[in-house]
């Protein structure tokens, strides 16, 4: 049967256990008791426990036997702007112009808050005199974040458009 793709989509999940040797954690992602597993090799911050509940994003589709697999690192694309709430710092797509990423680079920068990161995509390379649809877009994101973290409950929280169907 076609599965939806949910590579990107972020779930509210609980541990139900860690798995140091695997570097990572088993966890539930929805009240039907779904189990995924949360890659934690790349994971910075605080220690986990289980039972405790996590925003983690989709990495990778069920495959071969093998379970939804999980980052604890969120990322929200845009059309302009990859917003990273966890990672501070700003970089830029190596397919942006050089001359346009250090002012597009620079105004992001001014314009995130303590501890958020950015990476500026090519798309935003005509943005560098007209910037404020890459701010609305950073508002977006931030938005959208700050929605995820209010919650408690477990399962699809935040489901990815394609782009196609983000600019209808």
């Amino acid at each position: 049967p076609d599965r939806p793709n949910l590579v990107g989509a972020v779930f509210g999940v609980r541990i139900i256990r860690l798995s140091p040797e695997l570097r990572g954690a088993f966890v539930s992602s929805d009240s039907q008791g779904t189990e995924g597993f949360l890659d934690l090799s790349r994971a910075r911050g605080h220690p986990l426990h289980e039972g405790q509940r996590v925003l983690a994003q989709v990495t990778r589709m069920p495959e071969n036997g093998k379970r939804l697999t999980f980052t604890p690192a969120i990322r929200l694309v845009g059309r302009y702007l990859v917003y990273t709430p966890m990672h501070a710092g700003v970089s830029a797509s190596r397919q942006l112009p050089r001359p346009a990423a250090g002012p597009l680079q620079g105004m992001v920068l001014r314009e995130l808050q303590a501890g958020e990161g950015a990476i500026v995509r090519a798309a935003a390379s005509h943005l560098a005199s007209a910037p404020e649809p890459l701010r609305a877009e950073l508002d977006r994101h931030r938005s959208v974040w700050q929605a995820l973290k209010r919650g408690d409950e477990l399962g699809l929280l935040h489901d990815v458009r394609t782009l196609a169907e983000a600019l209808l």
